[in-house]
């Protein structure tokens, strides 16, 4: 039982982990495309 709750504990810590990058790289996309649109095109 005390196997399972420290697995669980891993998967909650790497879905915490994971939800940090994603938010880390939604930022710098949204930097990078702010950037981008800064170049014209013609």
């Amino acid at each position: 039982m005390q196997e399972m709750a420290s697995g669980a504990e891993q998967i909650a810590t790497a879905v915490n982990r994971v939800n940090d990058i994603r938010m880390e790289n939604k930022n710098q996309i949204e930097l990078l495309i702010h950037e981008v649109s800064r170049f014209k095109v013609s």
